[in-house]
């Protein structure tokens, strides 16, 4: 018997974030696993490029739980990284993979919901008239897009991005989610409509105390990056003489450990690319938290450490307001070491479990809540199309049969927009369509015969690296 879903949702996300150590990564899964599990959505993860084969553990443990799509025929992105070297622009070729990549998506499936987690890839979709037919969200990870610091003068975008990037995020009928009410209101400053859509926690396991575990060390998650500071970290610690436990990016991992080497600090472990178990141990035995980051969208890294410990950040920044938790100290620097070496010394580790499970507990609805937002059009059906002479069957198989030419995008919309005369009922892969007067259930699901172009076994991660179109460079893996 079909496991059966009742909704479908479109994450899309770009290939260079979808990985374990980033935020947006981290966030992608746990946004799924919510999907998934909590909220009863079939999940198709939408990239630009096929995903780097350097996070295949991650890849595999997201195609257990979701459909991953990306385009065959990929772009390069070495001619737009050449041209653009020192200040980067609008990305024609990531938004035409990402086009390619929907409409993979796309062929026999129909989806209620879209949430975007790239901003590059808001224009394809509302080109594909998309918000007609389901919810589309897209989901502030960026602190840029927040504080309204695209394009400026410290950015990394040139000027001509700025003016795009606003009409992004200003586009009718696509809801902007962002992760607490004060980046809500921040946002409304800027003439932003947004709504407030926490994100669940990365690893569950949490939430879940470890009471015999042996605490020891200051925590500090995060890439070496000026943006995270983490200069900032290496000099507390050799003033405190406390250990140091790193929890960071391969690339970044020889950088603290030259940081530390060059300082004389010897108590310290340094971990890259940890997730699921290892990355809940590695945090669960840390005493204390110190998160230096000068600018953060939300600042995911004091929801993952304030369950089992006190955090602290500095008070010459205004990302932290969001966290409000007992356990959250945002101090100034004159009183940093004071405030960690007190902290440190206690005999019981204070933490903010229960305030973190209740307000877990609260996120679930706020998402259902998408569905009353009246942003979606109610689509109408074209004549002489899709019609009631189609009893039931597979999307998948009622667009490969159309006689005398390819599937399009209108053949795609016909379907959509019959809700009120057809039920859809979803598998992992695929969506069945049944009258409404009909009793019809799905079986024998059908093949998908381009695979290429998804995953959709675990096992076949395996194998993609081996399509010769699917072989790209390093440094042609990702938009700089």
């Amino acid at each position: 018997m079909l496991n059966t879903f009742k909704k479908r949702c479109m994450l899309v996300v770009s290939s260079q974030q979808f990985n374990a150590t980033g935020g947006v990564g981290s966030s992608t899964m746990a946004i799924a696993r919510m999907l998934r599990f909590d909220m009863g959505y079939a999940v198709d993860i939408v990239m630009d490029k096929p995903p780097n084969k350097a996070h295949k553990h991650y890849v595999e443990k997201m195609a257990t739980m979701c459909g991953i799509y990306y385009p065959t025929n990929v772009l390069s992105y070495n001619t737009h990284n050449n041209i653009f070297s020192f200040n980067d622009s609008i990305p024609w070729e990531q938004m035409v993979n990402f086009r390619n990549s929907i409409i993979c998506a796309l062929k026999g499936k129909i989806y209620d919901l879209c949430v975007i987690q790239t901003a590059d890839a808001i224009a394809p979709i509302f080109h594909l008239e998309l918000y007609r037919y389901m919810n589309v969200v897209y989901y502030t990870h960026e602190y840029s897009s927040i504080l309204d610091t695209v394009g400026n003068k410290d950015s990394v975008y040139n000027s001509a991005y700025r003016p795009w990037h606003k009409t992004l995020m200003t586009l009718p009928n696509v809801i902007i989610g962002s992760q607490s009410e004060h980046n809500v209101k921040e946002l409304k400053t800027k003439g932003i409509n947004a709504v407030c859509l926490p994100l669940p926690i990365t690893e569950p396991e949490l939430f879940k105390p470890n009471l015999s575990v042996k605490k020891e060390g200051v925590l500090f998650i995060g890439r070496w990056e000026d943006r995270k500071d983490p200069k900032n970290y290496v000099e507390m610690i050799k003033r405190t003489g406390l250990p140091a436990r790193v929890m960071t990016s391969i690339k970044s991992k020889d950088k603290f450990i030259k940081a530390f080497n060059e300082n004389n600090i010897t108590d310290y472990i340094v971990e890259a690319n940890l997730q699921g178990q290892p990355k809940v141990n590695f945090i669960q035995q840390c005493k204390v938290c110190y998160m230096p980051s000068k600018e953060e969208s939300y600042g995911l890294v004091v929801y993952e450490a304030v369950a089992s410990m006190p955090v602290i950040t500095l008070d010459c920044y205004t990302w932290n307001l969001h966290h409000t938790w007992s356990q959250h100290y945002r101090i100034n620097k004159k009183d940093l070491d004071k405030t960690i070496l007190d902290l440190y010394n206690k005999e019981q580790t204070p933490n903010s479990l229960d305030e973190c499970i209740k307000h877990e507990q609260s996120i679930t609805a706020l998402w259902n809540n998408i569905n009353n937002y009246d942003t979606c059009i109610k689509a109408k059906q074209n004549k002489n199309s899709f019609n009631e002479a189609q009893m039931a069957g597979w999307v998948y198989d009622y667009l490969n049969k159309i006689e005398g030419r390819d599937w399009s995008i209108e053949d795609w919309q016909n379907i959509s927009s019959s809700r009120e005369t057809y039920k859809f009922t979803h598998t992992k892969y695929h969506t069945w369509y049944a009258l409404n007067t009909t009793g019809f259930t799905p079986t024998n699901e059908p093949e998908i015969k381009d695979r290429s172009k998804a995953i959709t076994k675990t096992n076949e991660f395996n194998n993609i690296f081996d399509i010769e179109e699917l072989n790209y460079t390093e440094n042609d893996n990702e938009i700089d």
